[in-house]
C-alpha cells in the first residue's frame, strides 16, 4: 500500500500539447501531479505540416473513440 506521500494533488487526463504544458506548469509550482495518456507517440513525420492535407489527416485519421484510429498502432490496433 502506498504512503500518504504517494497521493497526487491533481490528475491530468491527456498529455497532448495542452495537458503536457498544464502538467509541467503545475509541477513547477510544486503541485503533485499524475498525468495519464492513452496512446503512444505519433511519429513527427506522420503528417508533415508542409503537406497541404495535413490538417485534414489529423481530423480524419484520429477517431473520437480511442478504440478506433485510422492509423496503425492505436490503443487497440484496430482500424475503421
Amino acid at each position: 500500500m502506498g504512503s500518504k506521500h504517494d497521493i497526487a494533488d491533481v490528475l491530468v487526463i491527456g498529455a497532448g500539447a495542452s495537458g503536457g504544458a498544464f502538467t509541467w506548469s503545475l509541477t513547477q509550482a510544486g503541485v503533485k501531479v499524475v498525468c495519464l495518456e492513452q496512446g503512444g507517440w505519433v511519429p513527427t513525420n506522420a503528417f508533415p505540416v508542409s503537406e497541404p492535407q495535413a490538417q485534414l489527416h489529423w481530423q480524419a485519421d484520429f477517431h473520437p473513440n480511442p478504440q478506433f484510429q485510422g492509423i496503425a498502432g492505436g490503443l487497440s490496433g484496430q482500424r475503421e
